[in-house]
């Protein structure tokens, strides 16, 4: 069952005790559980009972009417709580995250501590992003950018400069032929086929 905008009450509707019902027009169950009215208005709830909450949430897409520039922008603000940022004074903004990606990677490998728990909410931040970025691909795209060896993007150059690096490191002439190296590359290739022929669907 999906809630349309016209289903919903224009305003609240209390039960004569004072209980506070479900904003789903016609619902007499008690409203008690909040949903966000749009991506716009986070803080602005509907209140549904535990059937609608769940048909509304089913129907509720946050990044519904982005481009998907704008997705990938709106998730890399995401990392820094959407407030400015800027690049190290001796490095570029790539450079920069780079060192930061490079961080997070030695803290998840266990490679370097954090005991005073400094960097926990900025790791914490970085996984949330990418688990949202990663949930608008299916499987076997996640899966293909896993055997290219990055992560799930829709940056088109990015996934070809990688593809171009990849193949210049398999290349036969600088591996010296080695079997492994050249189903590594047949499988390198199958992915990156594979993206680009879904790459249309994207746009």
């Amino acid at each position: 069952m999906a809630i349309e905008l016209f289903s919903i009450r224009r305003s609240a509707a209390y039960a004569p005790d004072g209980t506070r019902l479900c904003d789903c027009e016609g619902c007499g169950e008690a409203g008690a559980f909040r949903a966000p009215k749009s991506r716009d208005r986070l803080r602005d709830y509907h209140f549904f009972c535990m059937e609608h909450v769940r048909a509304y949430n089913k129907g509720w897409d946050y990044f519904k009417g982005l481009s998907s520039a704008e997705i990938d922008r709106h998730l890399h603000d995401d990392m820094t709580w959407h407030r400015p940022s800027w690049p190290f004074a001796s490095a570029d903004r790539d450079q920069a995250d780079e060192i930061a990606r490079t961080a997070a990677e030695l803290l998840r490998n266990g490679q370097t501590r954090d005991p005073f728990g400094m960097f926990g909410a900025a790791n914490r931040a970085a996984e949330r992003v990418r688990v949202m970025a990663e949930a608008r691909f299916t499987h076997e795209e996640r899966h293909a950018f896993k055997t290219l060896g990055i992560d799930p993007t829709r940056d088109l150059p990015q996934i070809k400069d990688h593809y171009k690096k990849l193949a210049k490191r398999l290349h036969p002439d600088v591996t010296g032929g080695d079997a492994a190296s050249e189903e590594r590359m047949k499988t390198v290739n199958q992915a990156y086929s594979f993206l680009m022929h879904r790459a249309s669907d994207w746009t």
